[in-house]
């Protein structure tokens, strides 16, 4: 059995420049919100450090799937529409989805607030 070839990549017509296509998909996802029913989880990383995730669980075990923890980028949140895009599609693949709010962003200021640091690496892993 051969593997199936990836789809190439084919821009939106008349949008050749990267800048474009950036803001193209920045605007045509702004107004992207969460729609499928999700449970919020409180998860302690740290002494002090307790971090908000959005969790959608597929239908029957949850080990039976997999999950996929998404982070999102500075100044983001579970709610930025790049993390919901993305949450979306994993659903659709069958995968569970945990969004999660990095310490003091979104969500997660009211647990914990202390700055936001993306450099943790141990709030990733106390999550997964």
């Amino acid at each position: 059995m051969s593997a199936a070839s990836p789809t190439p990549f084919r821009p939106w017509p008349g949008t050749s420049g990267g800048q474009l296509q950036t803001f193209l998909g920045y605007w045509l996802r702004r107004h992207l919100r969460w729609k499928l029913p999700a449970e919020d989880l409180v998860v302690p990383s740290a002494p002090g450090v307790r971090l908000l995730c959005r969790a959608t669980w597929q239908p029957g075990p949850r080990r039976a799937r997999p999950a996929l923890v998404i982070a999102h980028g500075l100044g983001g949140s579970s709610e930025a529409s790049y993390a919901v895009s993305l949450g979306q599609a994993a659903w659709e693949a069958g995968w569970h989805v945990l969004r999660m709010n990095l310490r003091g962003a979104g969500a997660s200021l009211e647990l914990c607030p202390r700055l936001y640091n993306a450099g943790l690496s141990d709030d990733v892993l106390a999550v997964a």
